[in-house]
């Protein structure tokens, strides 16, 4: 699943440039077993990281002094897995720390790991590079979101193929705070399963902070929904 015996300090190096990447805290046992969507907001020299407290049904995650868990952080390589202590909450900021320490190896995983959560959304999308090549002559095409991450989002639409691997599209988000527009790129098209029906997979190419809230909060609810 990934590359493992990696330092800590190669680990630490590593999260001193992520500083602001998105995060997945995954809590594996317990009353608040789950995934929780979270920012890395500081990294210390003794091994300490600061995270965007994680949320639960609007409030904050009640998160234990000397709770181990796992973080996957993001990179554009690959994702960093690594194992982390709960230290202490630090609520006296603006945004709430959950403050942890790294400890032991960290691991290299050659999958996204983001939480995915399953979803039914009417969407529309349009064709960035087609619009390039031939100015007003591409269209808006009627689709739906199958599931969605805080890296992307699994859409399906019917009629000809409208766009291919890498290519960069703009599709409507529908969420309950609003309608948001996304830009992404093109990065998965499996085969189609039906004549004329065709998934894609998008990963942002930039998610603004305030959209990542709004997403952030409809992912948790979904799971809730979900358990």
């Amino acid at each position: 699943m990934g590359d493992a015996g990696n330092g800590l300090a190669e680990l630490l190096a590593l999260l001193k440039n992520r500083v602001g990447c998105r995060a997945d805290i995954r809590i594996g046992a317990g009353l608040y077993k789950g995934h929780y969507a979270s920012l890395l907001e500081h990294v210390e020299e003794d091994g300490a990281i600061g995270l965007a407290h994680p949320l639960r049904k609007g409030g904050l995650l009640p998160v234990y002094r000397d709770l181990v868990f796992s973080v996957y952080f993001e990179h554009e390589r690959a994702p960093l897995l690594a194992r982390v202590v709960a230290l202490r909450s630090d609520l006296s900021r603006s945004l709430p720390i959950l403050w942890a320490r790294c400890f032991g190896d960290f691991e290299r995983v050659q999958r996204r790991r983001f939480l995915r959560v399953s979803c039914l959304l009417r969407t529309s999308f349009f064709n960035l590079d087609r619009e390039e090549a031939s100015p007003l002559r591409e269209i808006w095409r009627q689709g739906k979101i199958l599931d969605v991450s805080l890296g992307g989002a699994r859409l399906q639409y019917a009629g000809d193929r409208a766009i291919t691997k890498d290519e960069h599209c703009v599709f409507v988000l529908p969420l309950p705070e609003g309608v948001f527009h996304m830009i992404g790129k093109v990065v998965w098209l499996p085969p189609s399963k039906e004549p004329g029906q065709h998934e894609m997979g998008v990963e942002f190419d930039f998610l603004p902070r305030l959209v990542e809230k709004h997403l952030q909060e409809f992912i948790r609810q979904q799971e809730l929904v979900k358990r």
